[in-house]
């Protein structure tokens, strides 16, 4: 069977500058999704590359060796961009220019133009590079739990592997795959591989967004917009997931329940803003004294809650006291005055409440209302003797000053 290469690369060339074409429309349907226009670039290069190597002769010519391959091996270095901008992270265009140049530099020297196997060695390492490089971005981002991400990356590998397997193979496979006379079926068959590769990364790129976009919006319907901390339906979907998750390893989960003291009269005094301040602020002082497993949420209002995984109650109060003393030391300022709050603390754990929400919930709040009796400004176990929460807070207090 008689294979027409002309054909089959300009056939290549239509088909990636149309996948390139459809990664601009989704584009311009999702501006904020940059990474789209990224990854239509390499497309646009691959094409521009096929309509070159159109341009093929068993003699060197300047198209097809120049304009051909330095196409190519930007093709794969602007796959590595776009997975980083797809990443969010900036370009790093410099290694495609220093690959450009010197592609050309070596073209012109004449031994490198007439040795095929210098060229497939030199291009091989280049693209190899590249796409290990793009596999490994998207690789670094799998805490993002994407399902289109894990064969993206496993497409962008094995065509590394390919590219690197040329390396050693160059004196034993045809060209293109290695440097042997040019055989078109082996052109036929390293077009169609890079063909289903550039469909199925078109494929998984969109799907990639798409999961993306789902699960931002998932976030922004859980997330408070004021602190950026997580709000009150979170809290109800991890609570339950927490208990049941601490029921079955048979450990010990704690609730912090806190309400600002007097927050009303800040906002009578100061002004919203000045009150939102005060919010942002104490966010952060939850952030600063939590650990990193910890969850915070925003209930509402001046309402927040956190859950400490695996802390028993005597722990929790410890957190829950330096929490008080610690916002109690800071201010924002406002209307050329330092705005100062306090805070009360209800302390409830599954040592005591089982592991139910509900029944966890009422302690810790029933503790927040014991709190603002015994004179606020303090953390509180329901039914714990006032005068020990005050000695745990002045030997915190000493030890913080300390």
């Amino acid at each position: 069977m008689q294979i027409d290469m002309y054909t089959v690369l300009l056939q290549g060339g239509l088909s990636t500058l149309l996948l390139g074409v459809i990664f601009l429309f989704y584009w311009i349907g999702d501006l904020r999704s940059s990474w789209l226009a990224w990854w239509s670039v390499p497309f646009f290069m691959a094409a521009v590359a096929a309509f070159a190597f159109t341009q093929w002769t068993p003699e060197p010519n300047y198209v097809s060796v120049v304009v051909g391959n330095v196409a190519l091996l930007l093709t794969f270095g602007c796959i590595w961009q776009a997975a980083r901008v797809f990443e969010r992270r900036r370009p790093t265009l410099w290694p495609l220019a220093a690959a450009a140049f010197a592609w050309v530099a070596l073209c012109a020297w004449p031994a490198f133009m007439e040795s095929l196997v210098a060229r497939v060695l030199v291009a091989s390492v280049i693209g190899a590079a590249f796409m290990w490089l793009a596999a490994l971005e998207l690789w670094r981002g799998r805490q993002e739990r994407l399902r289109s991400r894990m064969p993206a990356v496993v497409i962008l590998a094995a065509a590394a592997v390919i590219f690197t397997l040329r390396i050693p193979l160059v004196n034993v496979l045809p060209f293109p795959f290695g440097a042997l006379p040019l055989d078109p079926l082996a052109q036929s068959i390293l077009n169609l591989m890079l063909f289903a590769q550039a469909v199925s990364l078109t494929i998984l790129m969109i799907s990639m967004t798409r999961e993306r976009g789902e699960f931002e919006q998932r976030q922004f319907a859980l997330t408070d917009t004021l602190t950026g901390l997580l709000n009150r339906r979170a809290f109800m979907a991890d609570a339950e997931r927490l208990l049941r998750r601490h029921r079955s390893q048979r450990t010990t989960l704690s609730l912090l329940m806190l309400d600002l003291d007097h927050f009303k009269s800040v906002n009578d005094r100061y002004g919203h803003d000045a009150g939102d301040r005060v919010l942002v602020k104490f966010a952060g002082v939850l952030e600063a004294n939590l650990r990193p497993g910890d969850c915070i949420y925003r209930l509402g209002g001046e309402e927040f809650c956190c859950l400490l995984r695996r802390t028993s109650t005597e722990e929790a109060l410890m957190v829950a006291q330096r929490i008080c003393i610690e916002f109690e030391r800071g201010f924002v300022e406002a209307m050329g005055a330092r705005i100062r709050a306090t805070v009360s603390v209800g302390v409830a754990s599954t040592d005591e409440a089982g592991y139910d929400i509900d029944e966890l919930s009422a302690l810790a709040d029933a503790a927040v209302y014991e709190a603002k009796a015994r004179g606020r400004n303090m953390a509180v176990v329901t039914g714990m003797a006032a005068n020990g929460v005050r000695a745990l807070h002045n030997r915190l207090e000493r030890r913080l000053r300390g």
